[in-house]
C-alpha cells in the first residue's frame, strides 16, 4: 500500500527516464514522525542483500526512545480528550504502544 512521494520517487522516476535502471527500499511509516524502527527493518534487509554485517543496536534504542514519546503523546491526548468532554481520563495501561493514527 501507498506509494513512493519526495526525494525517492523523483530519483526513480529521473533515472528511468534517462535509461537507468534502480531499485528503492522502502519502510512503511506514518509519515509524521521519524520511524527508526522501519529505518531498522530497510537497514536489515539491505544488509542481507548486499551481504554486510551493520549493527542496529543505535536505531534500536532510537526506535525504543520513540515508541515511549509516542505513548506519552497518546496518554497527554487521551487525557485532554476526556478534560475536554469534562470526564477525569483513565489510566492507560503501561505496555500500551499503540500508534496515534
Amino acid at each position: 500500500d501507498g506509494g513512493i512521494v519526495g526525494a525517492s520517487g523523483l530519483f526513480l522516476g529521473l533515472g528511468r527516464l534517462r535509461g537507468m535502471k534502480g531499485a528503492c527500499l522502502m519502510g512503511k511509516t506514518p509519515g509524521y514522525f521519524i520511524d527508526a524502527e522501519a529505518a531498522e527493518a530497510i537497514l536489515q534487509k539491505l544488509a542481507i542483500l548486499v551481504k554486510l554485517e551493520v549493527s542496529t543496536e543505535e536505531l534500536e534504542a532510537k526506535a525504543e526512545e520513540i515508541r515511549e514519546m509516542i505513548s506519552q503523546a497518546q496518554q497527554m491526548e487521551q487525557e485532554m480528550l476526556q478534560r475536554a468532554m469534562g470526564q477525569q481520563a483513565p489510566q492507560q495501561a503501561q505496555d500500551d504502544l499503540r500508534y496515534i493514527g
